[in-house]
């Protein structure tokens, strides 16, 4: 199954659901465009990405409940899986380039590792 994010999605009170083993997919539209994305869970996760413009770099930042930075994932990474407690987790998509990654596209799953 698929969830494609939807606008407005730029805070975690507007964060997209998704479920571990699901693939989701957005688009940068501007130089300041950030995506949320919202799941629940315990234990290691792996994030897999498809980027298919390969020279931009998306980074998933992962808050918990409070606000707290937890972990960051790279879409250029090899070691994407961190151990989560149980909780729900905000996942802040963005790119490190801002104007040459406009209309790129992002795809990644979260899957149990």
């Amino acid at each position: 199954s698929w969830y494609f994010e939807t606008e407005n999605n730029d805070t975690n009170s507007t964060a997209r659901a998704t479920h571990v083993n699901y693939w989701n997919g957005g688009e940068y539209n501007s130089s300041s465009d950030v995506d949320y994305w919202r799941f629940s869970g315990a234990g290691t996760k792996r994030l897999i990405w498809q980027v298919p413009n390969s020279s931009t770099q998306f980074i998933a930042e992962v808050y918990d409940n409070n606000g707290n930075l937890v972990h960051t994932f790279y879409s250029r990474s090899e070691g994407n899986t961190y151990t989560f407690a149980s909780g729900t987790y905000y996942l802040k998509v963005k790119t490190s380039v801002s104007s040459a990654a406009v209309n790129s596209t992002y795809n990644f799953m979260i899957i149990n590792d």
